[in-house]
C-alpha cells in the first residue's frame, strides 16, 4: 500500500501542543544550555579517580598523537582512551529485601548487595514471627526454581524458607534447615502451582526454641528458574572489553546480578542492581547494573538475583566489525540506476529508474540517473542524501584507518576505500541535480506517487520529475560537495575539483538569494516531502565546508555573520538541523584556530555545551538514551546525538561524552524498553518485517538496515491501533505496514555508521 505524505518532519510532523512543548524544551537544553568553560587542553592530566556512570571525570587526559598509518584523521590529535573502571558495586545501592515481624518479635537488618546481616532482637512466638522477605518475583506455573544461599548464625538454630504468591498469600512450598556459626551452603527447589508476577520468598528467622537475641548472616542469595524469562535489557550484539558496560532491569529484580559465561555456566562477574528510576516514556520503574570490570572476551548472559535473565552478548576488543560493514553495505543495496549483480545475492535486480526526469512545468528532460533510494520508497532527495553523504565522508575523514576496499560490494577491489565509493555514487548524482542555469540544486527526483509496497525497483517505471530548486537543498549540497573535496583531493584530484567547483557555484546562488526559499511538493504529488523551516544552519555549514576546503577566510567571515544573527544556527547533525557539522568542520580545519582563535574557542564552547546537555538528557532516562521526544526517525536522532557527543570527545577528552555516545549504540542494539535491536540481522530480537520495497519485493531481508524507531505521534494505522496507554518509547511495530516506525533510510544508517566509526 502507499503511505501518505510521510516525510513531513519537525516543523511538519503531526505533533500535539503538549508534545511540541516538550520538544522545544529539549531542543533548548541541547542547543542553548548552560555555558561551560572549556578545560585547558594543554595542561589537563589523566585522572586517577574512577568516574561514576553519571559523573564527568574530574580531569581530562592529555591529547595523544595517533600512530601514523595511511591517511591522517582530520582530528589530528586525539585524546587517548582510558579504560573505564566500574564504580563501587554498592554505590547507590538500596536493598529491597526487608524485615517483616509481628508484634511479638523485633529485628533489623544491614544489607549489602550480596550479604544480609539480620540482628534478631526478639524471636517472637513462632518461626514466622520474623522474616527477611521480598515480593515482585515472577514465577511460572510448572517451572522448577532453585534457591541458593549461604547462611550462618551466632547461635545454632533452624531457618525456614517459604515461596508464596504475594498477592494472595498462598504458599507454594516451604522447607527448613539448620545453621551454625560456620557458614553453610544450602539449595532448595520448588515448583509453583500458579503463575504470578508477584511471587515472594520469605526466610523465616523467628522462634524455633531460640529466644536469645542473635545475628544471622545470609550471603549469595539467588533464585534461578529455567532461564526463559528474558527481562534484562542489554546491547544484544556486544560490548567493548575496555569500555563501560551496563544493563537495565525493567523492574525490581533483586539486589544483585551475575554475568554468566554462556559456554561454561560459570559466574564471571557479580555486581549490585542500583539506580532506581521511574520514566513516563517507558512506563517502567527501572534499575541498572554496571559490569565494566568484566573485560575477558567471550559470550555471556546476565541473570539477576530473582532469576530473570538477558539475551546473550559478546565482549570483545571490537564487537562491531561486522555491523560496520553491513551498515555500509546497506548503501550499495540502495543504489538507483545501476544493476545490482551477484554481489547483492537475493536482492539483485536490473538497473531501475533509468529514464530522464521531466523538469516540472517544462518540456525539458534531464539525466538524473544514479544516487541512492532515500528509504523504503524509491524517491531521491537532496536534503537527506546530503546528510547521509556528510556522515560517510566524515566517517572516513575522521577515521580513515577503519575502512578498506574489501566490503564485498560493487566497487570492492578498485583501490579506493568502499566508503568513498559509496559516497561518490551519491555525489555524482548530486552534481546532476544542480541547475546549470541558476546553479541552485533541485530538491528531488521523484514520481508523482509512491509505488506499491511490493513493487520491485526495476518495475517502478512511472515518469520521474525534477522538483524545485531552493536555498535549503542548495546549501546542503554545497556543504557536502565541499567536504567531498577534502575526502577526494588525494585520491582523485579531478573529481575533487569538480565537486569544489560545483560547491562554489552553488554558494554563488546562495549569495545572490539571501532570503529563505523553501519548496514543497506541487499539487498532485504525494511522495516524500522534507520540509524545513530555515536554511541558516545549512548556509553556515556550507560556508564552513568551503572554508575548510580552501582556507579562504571570506567564507569564514560570512559564516560568522550567520552565526551572529542570534538564531540557533549551530544545533545538531540531523538532516534539518545540521549546523554542528559546520562547527566541527571549522574545528578540524587546517588553520581555523590560527585564523580566528576567538571564534575557534566559541565553537568549542558551543560543541561542549551541546554535548553536556545531551548527557543531561541521557542521565534522566533509565536507558541512558539521549532522546527527549520520540518523533518519526527517533533512532536517527539518537544516533546523531551520539555523533555530537563523539565530536565533543574529540576536542575535550571528557570520557562522559564517549561513554554516553556508547550508550546510544547500546540503545539501538537492544538496551531499550522494547528489548529490540533495531538493526536487521544483528541481535537476538532484530527487525523481521521492515518497510522497504526492495526487500519486500524480493522476499528477502536485508542485513544491517536501521529501522526508524518509536514514533509517539502514531503516524500509521499499525501504531494507531496500539493500546491508548502505550508509552511513547514503545510505540513501535516490527511490521512493514508501520512505515513511521519500521522504515529504513539512508540517513538513519549513515548516522549509525558514523557513530560506530568514531567509537573505534
Amino acid at each position: 500500500m502507499s503511505q501518505p505524505n510521510k516525510k513531513f518532519r519537525f516543523g511538519n510532523v503531526n505533533i500535539n501542543v503538549k508534545t511540541l512543548i516538550v520538544l522545544l524544551l529539549v531542543m533548548d537544553m541541547v542547543i542553548l544550555g548552560v555555558i561551560l568553560l572549556r578545560k585547558d587542553r594543554s595542561s589537563a592530566q589523566p585522572s586517577d579517580s574512577t568516574p561514576t556512570p553519571t559523573a564527568e571525570p574530574t580531569a581530562t587526559p592529555e591529547p595523544t598523537p595517533e600512530p601514523s598509518s595511511g591517511p591522517e584523521s582530520i582530528v589530528g590529535i586525539r585524546y587517548a582512551k582510558q579504560p573505564y573502571t566500574a564504580e563501587d558495586p554498592s554505590e547507590g545501592f538500596a536493598s529491597e529485601w526487608v524485615i517483616i515481624n509481628d508484634e511479638s518479635a523485633y529485628a533489623d537488618t544491614s544489607n549489602t548487595y550480596d550479604t544480609a546481616v539480620i540482628n534478631v532482637g526478639s524471636t517472637g512466638n513462632a518461626l514466622s514471627s520474623v522474616s527477611l522477605s521480598r515480593g515482585g518475583i515472577p514465577f511460572q506455573a510448572g517451572v522448577t526454581y532453585t534457591v541458593f544461599l549461604n547462611a550462618s548464625s551466632s547461635v545454632n538454630r533452624k531457618i525456614g524458607i517459604t515461596a508464596k504468591n504475594w498477592d494472595t498469600g498462598a504458599s507454594f512450598d516451604s522447607t527448613s534447615f539448620d545453621v551454625t556459626g560456620d557458614s553453610s551452603y544450602h539449595e532448595w527447589t520448588f515448583t509453583p502451582s500458579a503463575t504470578t508476577y508477584n511471587g515472594g520468598i520469605t526466610i523465616d528467622l523467628g522462634n524455633n526454641g531460640i529466644t536469645d537475641s542473635h545475628t544471622v548472616t545470609i550471603q549469595g542469595l539467588r533464585i534461578a528458574g529455567d532461564d526463559s524469562n528474558a527481562a534484562i535489557r542489554t546491547n544484544q550484539v556486544g560490548y567493548y572489553a575496555d569500555e563501560q558496560k551496563r544493563c537495565t532491569f525493567i523492574y525490581s529484580a533483586g539486589d544483585l546480578f551475575d554475568v554468566v559465561n554462556k559456554e561454561t555456566g560459570a559466574i564471571a562477574y557479580s555486581g549490585a542492581i542500583v539506580g532506581k528510576i521511574e520514566n513516563a516514556d517507558t512506563g517502567e520503574i527501572d534499575y541498572y547494573g554496571d559490569f565494566t570490570n568484566l573485560r575477558e572476551p567471550g559470550t555471556y548472559f546476565i541473570r539477576s538475583q530473582t532469576g530473570v535473565i538477558s539475551h546473550s552478548f559478546t565482549i570483545s576488543d571490537d564487537p562491531f566489525v561486522d555491523l560496520r560493514r553491513s551498515a555500509l553495505r546497506m548503501f550499495s543495496y540502495q543504489r538507483c540506476g545501476e544493476d545490482l549483480t551477484e554481489w547483492a545475492g537475493d536482492l539483485a535486480h536490473p538497473a531501475c529508474h533509468t529514464g530522464e526526469s521531466n523538469l516540472y512545468l517544462t518540456d525539458s528532460l534531464r539525466d538524473t540517473r544514479g544516487g541512492w533510494h532515500d528509504a523504503g520508497d524509491y524517491g531521491r532527495y537532496v536534503k537527506t542524501g546530503t546528510k547521509a553523504v556528510n556522515d560517510l565522508l566524515l566517517s572516513y575523514l575522521n577515521s580513515p584507518a577503519v575502512f578498506d576496499d574489501a566490503n564485498d560490494g560493487p566497487d570492492s577491489g578498485n583501490g579506493v576505500p568502499d566508503i568513498l565509493d559509496e559516497a561518490r555514487y551519491e555525489l555524482e548524482w548530486l552534481l546532476k541535480m544542480q541547475d546549470p542555469d541558476s546553479n541552485a540544486f533541485f530538491i528531488t527526483a521523484t514520481t508523482m506517487s509512491f509505488a506499491d509496497d511490493f513493487c520491485a525497483p526495476e518495475a517502478d517505471t512511472e515518469q520521474l520529475y525534477l522538483l524545485g530548486g531552493d536555498t535549503i537543498s542548495t546549501a546542503d549540497a554545497v556543504g557536502s560537495l565541499a567536504i567531498a573535496y577534502r575526502a577526494f583531493k588525494d585520491i582523485d584530484e579531478d573529481f575533487a575539483n569538480q565537486c569544489l567547483d560545483a560547491a562554489k557555484k552553488g554558494q554563488g546562488y546562495l549569495n545572490a538569494n539571501p532570503e529563505l526559499r523553501a519548496e514543497a511538493n506541487p499539487m498532485g504529488f504525494s511522495t516524500g516531502e522534507y520540509l524545513d523551516d530555515g536554511d541558516l544552519d545549512g548556509r553556515f555549514t556550507a560556508l564552513m565546508a568551503l572554508y575548510a576546503a580552501t582556507g579562504d577566510t571570506e567564507y569564514l567571515n560570512k559564516a560568522k555573520e550567520i552565526y551572529n544573527t542570534g538564531e540557533s544556527v549551530v544545533n545538531s547533525v540531523t538532516w534539518n538541523n545540521n549546523g554542528m557539522y559546520g562547527a566541527y568542520l571549522f574545528l578540524t580545519s587546517a588553520k581555523g584556530e590560527q585564523d580566528d582563535k576567538e571564534f575557534f574557542d566559541e565553537m568549542l564552547r558551543v560543541l561542549d555545551t551541546a554535548a553536556s546537555n545531551i548527557v543531561d538528557v541521557a542521565n534522566i532516562t533509565p536507558y541512558h538514551v539521549a532522546n527527549g521526544i520520540y518523533a518519526w526517525g527517533s533512532n536517527s536522532t539518537i544516533a546523531s546525538n551520539g555523533i555530537v557527543l563523539s565530536m565533543a570527545y574529540d576536542f575535550t577528552g571528557k570520557q562522559v561524552y564517549y561513554q554516553t555516545a556508547l550508550e546510544q549504540v547500546n540503545y539501538l542494539l537492544g538496551k531499550n524498553s522494547l528489548d529490540q535491536s533495531f538493526v536487521s540481522g544483528f541481535g537476538t530480537n532484530s527487525p523481521k518485517s521492515q518497510h522497504n520495497r526492495l526487500t519486500l519485493s524480493k522476499n528477502s531481508m536485508g542485513t544491517g538496515f536501521l529501522s526508524g524507531g518509536p514514533d509517539a505521534s502514531r503516524e500509521d494505522k499499525i501504531t494507531q491501533a496500539l493500546p491508548a496507554d502505550t508509552p511513547n518509547a514503545k510505540i513501535y511495530a516490527d511490521d512493514y505496514r508501520s512505515y513511521s516506525t519500521n522504515e529504513i533510510a539512508i540517513y538513519y544508517n549513515s548516522a549509525l555508521l558514523y557513530l560506530l566509526t568514531t567509537l573505534v
